[in-house]
């Protein structure tokens, strides 16, 4: 790779070829060393882009009558056409979230738009803190269904987001979906993930249902119903709001509840108007 040293004196055009890297999975790290006797600026890095594109290595020598010889040598990349336009990515929405009980999944969709005038190929990874630079991809509680895929001039990809929650306690999680392009803009963009784990409701029953009435004057009666609500285990629950519409000759249906003191046996219940 390059090094450099001294005053460049402005920008310098620089070229590496990565060809040798094809096929691979690799991190690109600009490093510049010093010591504390220097004094200055530092060392400024833009514009950098990777282009998957030929270059062309031209060599040409002189040689003299005398025998001396002297070459240089030029790469020439083939650049994309301007004429063909870039790639621009746009994304919604901004942020997924997911509401659920602990092993469950929930399914929502992210949209991958490319409004730009040439092909846009990306890809996605996943980082738990933000820095989508360098992915750390340790969010295991969401994933997507398509990781990476070329998205067409004035389209969109619809990408299912999927979030699990197997093993997961009750808690507030959070992430981050990295997604690489080759948009020259914002090659890097990044959706937040959160997944709310809540608990499962208590399994509950009618414990005991009792039924009276009083005299309410002129001929008319006012009719109870008193309704105890247990959970599984038998502890009652404090608060439950019960629904529901009662007739004359409603039936309390016994065998799938419980009676608690003996006076509710399945006989019809007559509320008296």
């Amino acid at each position: 790779m390059p090094a450099f040293n001294g005053d460049s004196g402005g920008y310098v055009e620089t070229w590496v070829d990565l060809g040798g890297y094809a096929g691979s999975n690799i991190k690109i790290r600009f490093r510049m060393a010093t010591d504390g006797l220097e004094e200055g600026l530092g060392w400024y890095v833009d514009d950098v882009r990777i282009y998957d594109n030929a270059i062309i290595s031209n060599e040409a020598c002189v040689t003299s009558t005398e025998g001396d010889q002297h070459c240089d040598s030029i790469k020439t990349a083939i650049l994309p056409s301007s004429a063909g336009g870039a790639p621009d990515i746009s994304l919604s929405p901004g942020s997924l979230a997911a509401l659920q009980q602990t092993n469950q999944t929930t399914s929502k969709i992210l949209n991958i738009k490319n409004i730009g005038t040439s092909n846009l190929i990306w890809n996605i990874e996943y980082d738990s803190t933000g820095d989508c630079i360098n992915p750390d991809n340790n969010v295991p509680w969401v994933g997507v269904l398509t990781a990476g895929d070329t998205t067409v001039p004035g389209s969109k990809m619809p990408v299912s987001v999927e979030f699990d929650s197997a093993g997961l306690s009750d808690d507030d999680y959070s992430g981050y979906l990295c997604i690489d392009s080759n948009d020259p803009v914002t090659p890097v963009e990044m959706v937040a993930v959160t997944l709310t784990v809540i608990p499962a409701p208590i399994p509950i029953h009618v414990a005991d249902l009792d039924q009276s009435s009083t005299n309410a004057g002129r001929g008319k009666w006012n009719g109870h119903v008193d309704v105890l609500v247990q959970d599984s285990d038998g502890y009652d629950i404090e608060n439950a709001v019960v629904y529901g519409s009662w007739s004359n000759g409603a039936i309390y249906d016994q065998p799938a509840n419980h009676d608690q003191d003996g006076d509710s046996d399945g006989t019809a219940i007559t509320i008296i108007s």
